[in-house]
């Protein structure tokens, strides 16, 4: 038990000082008029995935319960559930490992890339079946059904959505709760043009 202890505080205190790395290079790359929200990007998303991962190893029991309920997992889902904190971290660690030498190479003019465009969702028009910002098209980015916070809406998408499942459906008729459907209702008409 203390093995993994010091090993899962060893693989977080890595992450944390790759994230620091990154910011520094994030730094020295905005110097040199280099777009950096992809980067930005993933440092928030390292964050987010630690605070997963921390939660996850204290409920490992909820999730081997969870891990059961998945036929392809039920077999090997003790050892899932316990390694899971520790599988997200690798991956933070992975996924930053990576975000810094592509970073490198944009500062070392080994690579190159155009900016990635920052849309601001309150400007988009739609007409027929086109999203456009500024006079581009523009796609759908969001993580979808993400809870609404300004840790996640910066970076992964601040679109606003509806979630819409059978389980609204009343009757066969198709009558749909009341309360869900006022809330649908209730969203600008701009949403809709989204989905029809």
């Amino acid at each position: 038990m203390a093995y993994t202890l010091t090993h899962s505080q060893s693989l977080e205190s890595q992450a944390n000082g790759k994230i620091k790395a990154l910011e520094t290079l994030i730094k020295k790359a905005e110097k040199k008029d280099i777009d950096v929200l992809k980067e930005k990007t993933t440092v928030r998303t390292a964050e987010v995935f630690l605070k997963f991962a921390d939660w996850d190893e204290k409920n490992v029991d909820i999730n081997i319960k969870l891990f059961k309920k998945v036929t392809s997992f039920k077999k090997d889902a003790v050892k899932m559930g316990n390694d899971l904190a520790d599988f997200e971290r690798k991956d933070v660690i992975a996924m930053l490992d990576k975000a810094t030498e592509n970073l490198n190479e944009l500062i070392n003019k080994k690579a190159f890339r155009k900016p990635s465009p920052k849309v601001d969702w309150t400007k988009i028009t739609v007409d027929n079946d086109q999203l456009t910002f500024n006079n581009r098209p523009v796609f759908l980015a969001d993580y979808t059904w993400k809870p609404n916070t300004k840790e996640l809406n910066e970076y992964h998408g601040n679109q606003d959505g509806f979630f819409l499942t059978p389980s609204y459906v009343m009757n066969e008729d198709g009558k749909i709760n009341p309360k869900k459907m006022e809330d649908l209702s209730s969203k600008p008409m701009v949403l809709w043009g989204l989905f029809l």
